[in-house]
């Protein structure tokens, strides 16, 4: 690894989220109406669709401030879980298995519609898991949503990919009845069949807009609570967030965006005093920043003559991996485990004349990351 590493950054530098309905029980697999509300393949044209800002998107379309659960119940309440939708897991993901034959498969399952209100709106908030199809549902993620954030994947996605969605109708807007169990049941029902739809598309998998809609918020706020002091919530947050990467980022872009998660996860548990994980954390991002580089080297055009054939190292892949090498070298020692290997590729790179200035920290990184 040392070696790649030196010789591919010698190149740069001398280059410079189910609530039931019964309406909803009959629905057959593969229907052409998913969920009472998601169309694909005929059906009626959608309505027109007009520019919404987000606070009239949420006024329309949500708000009665109780928590639908599975049964008909309704009550007050903020539980992200409910027990009858988990016992219920095991049988749809055999149903939502049908759906999908190819690629990674997902499972989307809608756990609650919890109604909240802020300074601007009232707004039900879903809240789903994510898991891989064959995986132990113990892997799952949890991903809360609003409508908005539906909403404006869907418009980002279709001004992307407008003939792959063509057939595909949104769940509509509608200015009336939106307290009733039955349309939020309709509507859970319909992002789990839309987000699953949109998983089963190669092209969506591997655009980044896609994979933004589940992680973007929680990195932001991952990081802000580094910023903040508060390891405990960005320690359980990013670590959710591990497992959501590995679960819809597809490599090579999982080995760029995972390794700059375990990266933060590192400095968190390094504060936690939870050296063994955080020295395991460490490793593993140094692996995968390795398979970044040997992809990029695998994608870079260059003459089969060429003696060593290298790709140039980005400034901060270069930092982060100077500022990797350090922490794993201080933490294998504090935890008793070899650091030669660390050692030997870090005085590589800078007797080298690779990197001149000072390493910065991997938390002086952390920090200036997810900043608005």
């Amino acid at each position: 690894m040392a070696s790649r590493l030196l010789n591919r950054l010698r190149s740069r530098k001398a280059l410079e989220d189910h609530v039931i309905d019964e309406s909803l029980a009959d629905v057959e697999p593969g229907s052409s109406v998913l969920g009472g509300a998601l169309r694909l393949q005929g059906g009626d044209e959608p309505e027109d669709r007009q520019d919404l800002e987000d606070d009239e998107i949420e006024e329309n379309y949500e708000g009665s401030g109780v928590l639908v659960e599975s049964g008909g119940n309704v009550r007050s309440g903020s539980s992200p879980l409910s027990k009858p939708l988990e016992e219920n897991m095991s049988t749809h993901v055999q149903w939502q298995g049908i759906m999908r034959k190819s690629y990674d498969q997902l499972v989307f399952q809608v756990l609650s519609a919890n109604i909240s209100e802020d300074s601007h709106s009232k707004y039900v908030l879903y809240t789903f898991a994510v898991l891989s199809v064959g995986c132990d549902e113990m892997n799952r993620t949890i991903v809360a949503r609003r409508y908005s954030d539906f909403f404006r994947l869907d418009q980002l996605l279709r001004s992307k990919f407008q003939s792959e969605l063509s057939s595909v109708i949104f769940p509509k807007k509608q200015f009336a009845g939106n307290f009733t169990g039955r349309t939020i049941a309709r509507r859970s029902r319909a992002f789990e069949q839309y987000l699953a739809h949109l998983a089963s598309l190669s092209s969506i998998r591997n655009d980044r807009s896609f994979w933004n809609f589940f992680t973007m918020p929680e990195l932001y706020t991952g990081h802000a609570a580094i910023r903040g002091g508060l390891y405990v919530e960005a320690y359980a947050t990013l670590s959710n967030i591990t497992r959501l990467q590995e679960s819809i980022v597809p490599p090579p872009a999982l080995y760029t965006e995972l390794s700059r998660t375990l990266s933060a996860l590192v400095v968190c548990c390094q504060d936690l005093n939870k050296l063994a994980e955080a020295q395991e954390h460490c490793q593993r991002a140094l692996d995968l920043l390795d398979r970044e580089q040997q992809k990029v080297k695998q994608r870079s055009r260059v003459p089969s003559t060429a003696e060593d054939p290298t790709h140039p190292v980005a400034q901060d892949t270069l930092e982060l991996l100077l500022a990797l090498l350090s922490s794993n070298i201080r933490l294998s020692w504090m935890i008793g485990k070899d650091k030669r290997q660390s050692e030997a590729c870090l005085e590589e790179l800078t007797a080298g004349g690779v990197y001149n200035t000072q390493i910065p920290t991997l938390k002086e990184l952390i920090v200036k990351r997810y900043i608005d």
